[in-house]
């Protein structure tokens, strides 16, 4: 399997992880078919590695560390190259037909449209354009204070998962990025869902966020949060948790200020 540059290890262990399960899968149904359902079962085994695949690069986008064209691109050549691999691996063992030559976003919809996989990563990409409009559009509402556009431009670090605004002495920093709303459009969505303590955590791990990195920087905290909030030790685990609940709340107070009843 080949995956894009930077793809994060956490990402690929769960795509491989998802083809050794779905090979698994492919073998005992064939063995079962006897050969009847081969295409079938090819075809589900690719789309089960495609999803996988896709799935992560969705997390990236609701994270805000991919554009949503990116997700969708990515997931395009990632499919189209494991067809293939696929394919020169099993054709000798299956009666399957071969993948078309660089199919295009349309052929590949028309390929697999009508599946369960393909229908899923649409609802998905699709929640992350949603997020990322929203977060644009918010953006956009915003003022841009009058201090922050003289003088020189204010540059930004990226590192990790955050977007860090780098302020200069006695201004005012702007707006943020377009990632860093994207991140807070996310935790939103997880807080209004009503999920707490343990099962929040585990919700914004499974969104592909991280705690922020100004946290992790100065005060060596976990990366994941259900590490953060489960922390060994008493009194780092306190922080922590408030940390974590001032967060939420933040983020929850933000969507009120900005609703359009308020």
């Amino acid at each position: 399997m080949q995956f894009p540059f930077g793809f994060p290890g956490e990402a690929i262990a769960q795509v491989v992880q998802a083809e050794l399960e779905a090979r698994k899968h492919l073998k005992e149904s064939v063995r079962r078919s006897r050969r009847k359902g081969d295409e079938e079962n090819f075809r589900k085994y690719v789309l089960r590695v495609f999803l996988a695949f896709a799935q992560e690069a969705c997390k990236l986008g609701l994270a805000g560390q991919w554009g949503v064209y990116k997700v969708r691109s990515q997931a395009h050549k990632f499919l189209d190259n494991f067809w293939n691999e696929a394919y020169d691996e099993f054709h000798g063992r299956l009666v399957i037909s071969q993948p078309r030559y660089q199919p295009s976003w349309s052929d590949l919809g028309w390929e697999f449209g009508s599946s369960a996989e393909w229908r899923q990563f649409e609802d998905q990409l699709l929640a992350v354009a949603k997020a990322q409009g929203a977060a644009s559009k918010a953006g956009s509402d915003e003022k841009e204070p009058a201090d922050a556009l003289a003088g020189q431009p204010i540059k930004t670090q990226t590192k990790g998962t955050q977007t860090e605004p780098v302020q200069k002495k006695g201004g005012r920093g702007r707006p943020s990025s377009v990632a860093v709303r994207t991140r807070q459009q996310a935790i939103r969505r997880i807080a209004e869902t009503g999920a707490t303590g343990e099962r929040y955590c585990q919700q914004l791990d499974g969104a592909g966020l991280s705690t922020q990195y100004e946290w992790q920087k100065r005060a060596g905290c976990p990366k994941k949060y259900l590490d953060a909030w489960n922390h060994p030790n008493l009194s780092e685990r306190a922080k922590w948790r408030h940390r974590i609940a001032d967060e939420k709340s933040k983020a929850t107070a933000l969507s009120r200020k900005n609703s359009p009843a308020s």
